[in-house]
């Protein structure tokens, strides 16, 4: 999980997100998303952070 765990921190931390456009790293995005899943308490905790997370992505 350390792997995944480190690829979600640099899906969160804006230098690299914005500056390398992660947000259109497919794989970036899932390991993103299993790792919310697995660390929240529910399901609904998880589906918020996730769509907090995407409401600032570049368009």
């Amino acid at each position: 999980m350390s792997k995944d765990l480190h690829m979600a921190d640099y899906y969160l931390h804006p230098a690299y997100y914005y500056t390398m456009e992660l947000s259109y790293d497919d794989d970036l995005t899932a390991t993103f998303t299993q790792v919310v899943e697995r660390l929240s308490r529910s399901a609904l905790d998880a589906a918020y952070v996730i769509d907090q997370a995407s409401i600032n992505l570049p368009t």
